[in-house]
């Protein structure tokens, strides 16, 4: 099957904000391009054209797997080009393939359950940034799988969580990333609704979001740290309401990048494809999602710029 996407602007009319802020952004020249998994709807990307097209049978299965396993996991790629997918399932782990698809190996004794992860390059090597959904910790791990840190769903205040039907506080994360000073945004999308922030040593700093006012989320799934304005900006799926929102780093609601969407998750390509010199900021387009295929194990878009 051959998957062709064209992605062109679209109206300056589709963008909403509580300020200025959103339309006339100080954008840096390089900077990442965002693509939001969505299904045939608006979402955020630079805005040179860029076509998608299908490759089946990408991924090849480790030894003695029929199926990749549950993709209810998340996926990051490495500053080498190795794929790094979160199968929630424990005896499939994180796994590891090279960018030609082939299987490499499972990062050893690394959760099973990473709903939500980033690899982060800083100035000591790449590590790993989790948020486990079952566990509720928070983890920084080395490429191979070492422990640096390890945040427990305890160090966030009760307050901000939901309460379970037996009264006991019930934390559900499911993505996060890292600022660019270090700090950690990690967002509660299947439970309150908040995003916690902490320093890169683990401390708890506050939570900002939740469903009332000005934020209004429903289910806040993926978030990611845009770091194409300055200062940079928390950029996040509000699942349930079919927005796409921007938040300062500082917790206040900036406003609403898109609606009308499906949108499920965030993902972000690392090498820039051009500066925005004609745009005015993020640039609205359309896109399609890829559903997993569920016999070969994945199918993945590979891009194919057109200027």
């Amino acid at each position: 099957m051959l998957l062709t996407i064209h992605l062109q602007p679209a109206p300056a009319s589709r963008w909403t904000s509580t300020t200025n802020s959103l339309r006339t952004p100080n954008m840096k020249t390089s900077h990442k391009t965002i693509f939001v998994s969505l299904s045939l709807t608006t979402l955020l990307i630079g805005a040179a054209a860029m076509e998608y097209k299908s490759v089946p049978n990408w991924l090849k299965l480790p030894e003695g797997r029929a199926q990749l396993g549950n993709q209810h996991g998340d996926v990051a790629v490495s500053s080498k080009g190795e794929v790094y997918v979160s199968i929630m399932d424990p005896k499939a782990g994180l796994q590891v393939f090279s960018a030609d698809g082939k299987y490499l190996r499972n990062v050893p004794d690394a959760p099973s359950d990473f709903h939500g992860f980033v690899i982060h390059k800083e100035a000591d090597g790449e590590f790993i940034y989790g948020a486990g959904l079952v566990s509720g910790n928070i983890l920084k791990l080395t490429l191979d799988g070492k422990v640096l840190l390890n945040i427990p769903s305890t160090a966030i205040p009760d307050e901000f969580k939901n309460k379970g039907k037996d009264g006991k506080s019930v934390v559900r994360l499911t993505a996060m990333d890292v600022a660019p000073n270090g700090d950690l945004y990690v967002t509660d999308g299947y439970a309150s609704d908040y995003v916690h922030r902490f320093d890169k040593t683990g401390k708890y700093i506050k939570s900002f979001g939740g469903k009332k006012e000005p934020y209004s989320f429903k289910t806040l799934h993926k978030i990611a740290i845009d770091t194409r304005f300055t200062p940079a900006r928390v950029i996040g799926c509000d699942r349930a309401n079919g927005r796409v929102v921007h938040m300062s780093l500082d917790g206040e609601f900036l406003g609403v990048v898109a609606k009308d969407l499906k949108a499920g998750s965030l993902c972000w390509t690392r090498k820039a494809r051009s500066p925005l010199n004609s745009a005015r900021t993020i640039t609205p387009t359309r896109w399609a999602r890829i559903k997993p295929n569920r016999r070969s194990g994945a199918r993945v878009l590979s891009p194919r710029r057109t200027v």
